[in-house]
């Protein structure tokens, strides 16, 4: 379950995402992957983006196998 806080960052995350690209960033699932933010500005540039509290190496690597897989699907 997403904490008030948490929430909010990652609604901060994607708001400046989208300002930066100029272009929806909105959670999505690629190829069975929950991400946490995903932009397609074209048919060859997507931008996808996890973010998160841990710091742990763990989770880096978790968070890198997610996006490699929706990388290699999309």
């Amino acid at each position: 379950m997403m904490t008030t806080s948490w929430a909010s960052f990652e609604d901060k995350v994607r708001a400046a995402a989208s300002y930066i690209w100029q272009a929806d960033c909105v959670p999505s699932n690629v190829g069975g992957v929950n991400l946490d933010g995903v932009m397609l500005l074209s048919d060859d540039v997507q931008i996808f983006i996890e973010m998160t509290e841990q710091r742990d190496l763990s989770k880096v690597r978790e968070d890198v196998n997610k996006l490699n897989l929706a990388r290699t699907t999309y």
